[in-house]
């Protein structure tokens, strides 16, 4: 009976929808339990922060930067002096320690403009700089170009074109020491107002690397025993409300995209395997690896050592004239 429904096309596709509505319910209600402004997490704190550094670089960054941004530096100030003690020493705060410096410098030079707020910020810098709080040189900066930009683009093109999925895996695991280095170049990739809420996990315990393998679509193929086997998540408690509902994909997209490219220019094979499961079927798994309840799985990646003579789909790209077009009046 259950093969003869599915053989009825009008009836396959009322089923399909209506499991379609039923999976973004399920977002909605992961989204509104855990984004920023309603989840108890303690990252949401550290996220609250992010978002206000990133207010005053973004402000020091204008070209012609006038006075600015009395009420968030107060705030800012606010949020770390009712930090617990064990949160004090994040990178966040470090970071937000020095954007507050950088602002003050700026006002320095404007000592009309709001006297009491400048010494309020400069007062709990030095309270916080007495007892010994380390702060990063944040604020602004002026980027360096590529020494010769002609060699630095034609090297770029000749690593992203190179790139194929790499599904067969000689015999020797990718070292921890080789995923930090692609970690720390794909985290440099934009980040919404540099929250960076994207993560990558890696597991090897046995259970959860077959549980990881089982659950992601397109393992076929794929060796098992030779690979690493991660996911990419995002942490929806770093998202503030609605219209930001698809960022974290958007921001773990960027990320996985610089991440395979770093392997690549190593050397190191890796092949993105989407994540199209369930609601239910993404929770069993994310209970499995032991992921925090605000973390969205977004892509699997597996990591292993190219074997040299394997084959791979050639995978043929459209023409760039059907991809990028220019909109013109008339």
């Amino acid at each position: 009976m259950k093969d003869r429904l599915k053989r009825i096309a009008w009836l396959r596709r009322i089923v399909k929808r209506g499991r379609i509505v039923i999976e973004y319910l399920h977002d909605i209600r992961h989204l509104n339990r855990h984004m920023l402004d309603v989840s108890s997490d303690p990252a949401r704190r550290q996220y609250e922060i992010l978002l206000l550094v990133h207010s005053l670089e973004k402000g020091l960054s204008y070209r012609n930067p006038r006075a600015f941004g009395f009420e968030k530096a107060r705030e800012l100030a606010r949020l770390l002096d009712a930090l617990p003690t064990d949160e004090r020493h994040s990178t966040a705060v470090r970071m937000a320690l020095g954007a507050l410096s950088a602002w003050l410098d700026f006002h320095d030079d404007r000592p009309d403009d709001s006297p009491t707020t400048v010494e309020t910020v400069r007062g709990f810098l030095d309270e916080w700089e007495a007892r010994g709080a380390q702060r990063l040189p944040a604020g602004v900066i002026i980027p360096e170009a590529p020494s010769d930009a002609a060699f630095a683009a034609e090297a770029f093109a000749a690593l992203a074109s190179t790139r194929h999925s790499i599904r067969h895996y000689g015999p020797e695991l990718v070292d921890d020491e080789a995923i930090a280095r692609a970690v720390a170049v794909a985290k440099t990739s934009p980040s919404a107002c540099n929250r960076q809420m994207v993560k990558l996990r890696v597991f090897d315990e046995p259970e959860q690397k077959r549980a990881l393998y089982s659950t992601l679509l397109g393992t076929g193929g794929l060796d098992y025993e030779t690979g690493r086997y991660g996911v990419v998540t995002y942490d929806a408690s770093s998202l503030t409300y609605y219209g930001e509902r698809n960022q974290g994909f958007l921001n773990a997209g960027l990320f996985t995209m610089t991440l395979v490219l770093a392997f690549h220019s190593q050397g190191i094979g890796t092949c993105l395997l989407q994540f199209s499961n369930s609601y239910a079927a993404e929770r069993r798994l994310a209970k499995t690896l032991g992921l925090p309840p605000a973390e969205r799985i977004a892509v699997g990646i597996g990591i292993g050592n190219p074997v040299a003579t394997s084959p791979v789909p050639a995978s043929v790209r459209k023409p760039t004239g059907e991809i990028f077009s220019v909109r013109t009046e008339g």
